[in-house]
């Protein structure tokens, strides 16, 4: 009998298309992911119902509460594409990987819920992060140079002569980042002064600094909605488009990395234009 309980269950969750299978999802890595679940764990299973928008995972955790009468909680991931098939239901698909442990971000209110004011939890900071690197592969650090798209109708050859644009207070708008949410700014920081130590030695004018963004603090929503400071840390540079160019040649002859614990840790820096 509970073998063929296994084998409704496996056929019923069989699922569809993997996301990898769409052209959105086709170059994608990495994709965030949340489950709806009781407080007893915080691990995503095989066939395991997911979904990728965190508004709908806390609608149904805050429902179940309802029926069931005890607090729910909604985990957060991130998986390949190839691993998540679409589901019967909009909105819902299976998970198909191996085990993982998720992040806590959100605990059901219950009677407190208001469904009109449903808290933005894909910028809440993960409760779990290591302060270590040596368990990853490659640090990546995006300069930012999007400031091209604002400029144009001008030829490629012009963009180059021009200064990258400032704010109003003179600060440059370019700046580089660690592109990697499971990264802590401990992290972030030393990767980040690895690069300006070396674009400084470039005769380039950076400064690294710490940019803080408000969140929901999980643990307090319950009791009084208290907000905390979250941060990351960003490198500001102020270079043309010409020079970019040539420091990114510099950057990947250097072969950058940090080292932790007796690891030496890539630091994969890239421009995307």
């Amino acid at each position: 009998m509970k073998k063929f309980k296994e084998f409704l269950l496996e056929n019923e969750r069989t699922g569809g298309k993997a996301l990898s299978e769409y052209p959105r999802y086709q170059y994608s890595s990495r994709i965030i992911i949340y489950r709806a679940r009781n407080k007893d764990g915080d691990e995503f299973h095989k066939d395991d119902y997911i979904t990728l928008s965190p508004k709908f995972a806390i609608e149904h955790a805050e429902s179940t509460e309802v029926y069931q009468e005890e607090q729910q909680i909604v985990i957060r991931a991130t998986a390949h594409p190839k691993d998540v098939v679409d589901a019967s239901n909009p909105g819902e698909y299976f998970y198909k990987g191996n085990t993982i442990h998720g992040d806590v971000v959100y605990k059901t209110l219950g009677y407190d819920y208001d469904s009109e004011n449903v808290p933005d939890i894909s910028k809440i900071t993960p409760l779990k992060l290591t302060e270590s690197a040596s368990n990853l592969k490659e640090i990546p650090i995006n300069i930012w140079d999007d400031y091209l798209d604002y400029e144009e109708g001008f030829p490629r050859t012009k963009k180059k002569a021009m200064k990258i644009p400032e704010d109003e207070y003179g600060v440059p708008l370019t700046y580089a980042y660690v592109e990697a949410e499971e990264i802590t700014p401990v992290i972030q920081k030393q990767a980040l002064t690895i690069l300006r130590d070396f674009i400084v030695k470039q005769g380039i004018s950076c400064q690294l600094e710490k940019v803080e963004k408000k969140f929901i603090d999980i643990n307090n929503i319950r009791k009084d909605k208290d907000t905390h400071i979250n941060f990351r840390f960003e490198l500001k540079i102020i270079i043309t488009y010409k020079e970019l160019d040539k420091l990114m040649t510099l950057i990947r002859k250097e072969k950058l990395y940090l080292e932790d614990m007796g690891h030496k840790i890539p630091l994969n820096i890239y421009s995307e234009s």
